[in-house]
């Protein structure tokens, strides 16, 4: 399945590609500044899988059966944290 990262994690293609997966970006596309709407259904019509920090798109995929993954500060806080303890060992 391919990634499809909304302009938030355009920079971070890149690393997902080392990471092994197969993505492209809203830039690539050619949908930067789009609404949430049609990046939601231009995801779904082309079966990528959404990757998005915003509650908008995230639910108006959920809402057309289109496959999104939100990530949250929440998410991020909990991996750095974790990473941090298990780096430092005075920190666990």
């Amino acid at each position: 399945m391919k990634l499809f990262l909304d302009e938030h994690f355009t920079g971070s293609k890149e690393y997902y590609e080392a990471l092994g997966w197969d993505v492209t970006t809203v830039q690539d596309e050619g949908l930067k500044g789009k609404k949430d709407r049609e990046i939601a259904e231009y995801s779904k019509k082309k079966g990528y899988l959404l990757i998005t920090r915003d509650e908008l798109p995230y639910n108006i995929s959920k809402l057309i059966g289109g496959k999104c993954f939100r990530v949250t500060e929440a998410m991020i806080a909990e991996m750095v944290s974790e990473n941090i303890k298990m780096t430092f060992d005075e920190l666990k």
